[in-house]
């Protein structure tokens, strides 16, 4: 009796996610008919690619906030690591390092971040909304330190190139979206602990 009670609640939660995520895509279908009838250059191939070239880091920060999201958490200090990220990478480049390695220590500082929140919220037991507006303050003042409160020109031409490169006519910044937001799917869908979140 239980369990045919279990599997009615679930099937209806099941049928609105369904049903979300199509209305969800049919207003962006609608949307992307609207822009490229209105506008000439909409469907173009230069705008096509700034659009994914712009909306990548967006996707990416959402992949990983879907996984706050689902916890139940909150983090405050998305943009202030964003942004000191970027300072510490630039600060990297400008100070010589490889491309390669200074994305490396960038991308380390903010796993060593993204651990400092955990041990607090985990295993000191502290509100998720304390410690990353604490994080949040420190990384602005942190990052106007480094700076100055001035901007850091990166001259890079291999990082410049890195950027703004392309594989197969797609974007590089996109390809970092599917190489991030594919293990998450298959680890939220298909592993036992992400199915147990």
């Amino acid at each position: 009796m239980s369990t045919d009670t279990t599997e009615t609640k679930v099937a209806p939660k099941r049928g609105m996610s369904i049903l979300f995520s199509l209305t969800l895509l049919g207003l962006l279908l609608f949307l992307w008919l609207l822009l490229g009838f209105a506008t000439n250059s909409f469907w173009s191939p230069n705008n096509i690619s700034n659009l994914l070239r712009q909306g990548s880091m967006t996707a990416i920060l959402a992949v990983g906030q879907t996984f706050v999201i689902i916890t139940a958490g909150i983090d405050l200090s998305v943009g202030a690591v964003v942004g000191f990220a970027s300072v510490i990478l630039a600060w990297l480049l400008a100070a010589g390092l490889p491309v390669w390695l200074a994305i490396i220590l960038t991308l380390l500082m903010g796993v060593a971040i993204g651990s400092f929140h955990a041990f607090g919220i985990v295993r000191m037991g502290l509100p998720a909304f304390i410690i990353t507006l604490a994080t949040l303050t420190s990384l602005r003042g942190i990052g106007l330190l480094i700076t100055n409160g001035s901007t850091i020109s990166i001259s890079n031409e291999a990082f410049t190139n890195f950027a703004r490169a392309d594989f197969l006519g797609v974007p590089s910044l996109f390809w970092m979206v599917i190489v991030v937001a594919v293990p998450s799917y298959v680890f939220l869908h298909l592993s036992r602990w992400g199915r147990y979140l």
